[in-house]
């Protein structure tokens, strides 16, 4: 579904600057619409780019090992497990999210 984004980087009218959009960098940059911001983030006196999780600089804010958007906010999951339940079951806590599949699956 276009987003109006979308339609204002198509038509080229650029009524937009700055963008706050998710799941858009591939689109994005494959038709040139966002810049490449690498040289900007590797020179910033105000960004610890080294700050920002390894998965959302890899990931979400790079395409083809360049940089095209700055994170602001990303939510990372924790799993929680109650010791005392894993021990007088003998369970170990998954490393993994096959492990974690595999352990409900089987209690």
């Amino acid at each position: 579904m276009a987003t109006e984004a979308d339609r204002d980087f198509a038509s080229g009218t650029n009524l937009y600057d700055v963008v706050l959009h998710m799941n858009k960098v591939v689109d994005w940059a494959e038709k040139g619409y966002i810049i490449d911001a690498t040289e900007a983030v590797r020179v910033s006196t105000t960004l610890s780019w080294t700050d920002v999780l390894p998965m959302y600089r890899s990931k979400v804010s790079s395409y083809n090992g360049r940089v095209r958007t700055i994170p602001i906010h990303g939510d990372s999951y924790v799993l929680y497990y109650r010791k005392d339940v894993f021990d007088s079951r003998k369970l170990t806590p998954p490393e993994s999210w096959e492990e974690t599949r595999l352990l409900v699956r089987s209690s």
